[in-house]
């Protein structure tokens, strides 16, 4: 699937939108041919995710000294020591390129559940989850 957006991050909310006086939207094609030398292949299990809403780290990430900020949710997350090894993250490929295939192990660990008296809650790699965003406050234009 490639998504194509037409900005890095969302405003707040319609009037933060409307007061930018910028083109909103995002284009997908759902089964958009890749060549498979843009494809990065990472082993899932390496790669940082945000605390709240379980976001891998990207390209498009706030950064801060020694964490970073989800351009979903917007919390700030504390870098694990792979990213705090290297100031320019330089050879960190999660970080320097958009189109990126997650290799995951059969059950991953759930960041939230730390520290929340879940137990140490799972989520089932097997029956991924897609999300789609249809932005409707834009008028008939």
């Amino acid at each position: 699937m490639s998504i194509r957006l037409t900005s890095t991050s969302f405003p707040r909310n319609a009037q933060a939108k409307m007061d930018s006086v910028l083109p909103w939207g995002c284009l997908v094609t759902p089964f958009a041919a890749i060549p498979p030398s843009r494809v990065t292949r990472i082993k899932a299990s390496k790669v940082d995710r945000c605390r709240s809403c379980f976001a891998y780290i990207n390209p498009h990430v706030r950064w801060s000294w020694q964490s970073w900020r989800c351009p979903l949710c917007r919390n700030w997350t504390r870098c694990g020591p792979r990213y705090r090894q290297k100031r320019d993250h330089e050879g960190i490929l999660e970080l320097q390129n958009d189109i990126i295939e997650y290799l995951k192990d059969e059950v991953v660990e759930d960041p939230r559940a730390e520290g929340k008296g879940l137990g140490g809650s799972t989520l089932s790699a097997r029956h991924p989850i897609y999300l789609f965003l249809v932005d409707l406050t834009g008028d008939d234009e």
